[in-house]
């Protein structure tokens, strides 16, 4: 199998903005096809159709934003937060099952494992980047202050708690 190249190696607007109408047409159609024929009761080919168009004007800015980060950020850097990102994310869903066993019905230890073993592999990643690239450190502490920022503003504005509290009602306002 061979594999595609474009002249310079490098992904260009158009492939970028394919990736991103790809991702999110096909993540609408598998996700949402059985809700969207029940609630537009037949119309839901129109409603396809009008999701494209949003699609691709949203893939339009996604791909000259994905372009700019591209070319003024290290890539590199870009996969190590990318890398850093999925870790904490696993692992803090991994603990929040180790809290939650009981009702999932799972194996808390299972997800301690997980947890540890997610948070090692931060560390890891962490400590190598401090060795070979230590400027990069800063960006992943940059991505995730903005993260946590737009967290913590989308629950002060929405007055959203977050509750971890077994047994009781989960109602996330």
């Amino acid at each position: 199998m061979t594999k595609a190249k474009s002249e310079n190696g490098k992904l260009g607007y158009w492939e970028v903005t394919a990736i991103g109408v790809g991702g999110m047409v096909g993540g609408g159609i598998f996700a949402v096809l059985g809700l969207s024929v029940d609630l537009t009761r037949g119309g839901a080919p129109v409603v396809f159709f009008l999701a494209g168009i949003v699609a691709l004007i949203t893939s339009y800015s996604y791909a000259g934003a994905t372009l700019l980060i591209a070319n003024l950020v290290n890539l590199s850097s870009i996969s190590t937060m990318g890398s850093a990102g999925f870790l904490l994310i696993f692992a803090a869903v991994n603990g929040a099952n180790v809290i939650l066993a009981d009702e999932t019905q799972s194996k808390g230890w299972l997800s301690l494992i997980g947890v540890g073993l997610c948070l090692s592999a931060l560390a890891i990643l962490l400590w190598q980047t401090a060795q070979s690239s230590p400027g990069q450190l800063w960006i992943l502490l940059a991505m995730t202050a903005a993260a946590l920022f737009i967290e913590i503003t989308f629950r002060v504005a929405t007055g959203r708690k977050i509750s971890l509290s077994k047994g009781q009602n989960r109602d996330p306002r």
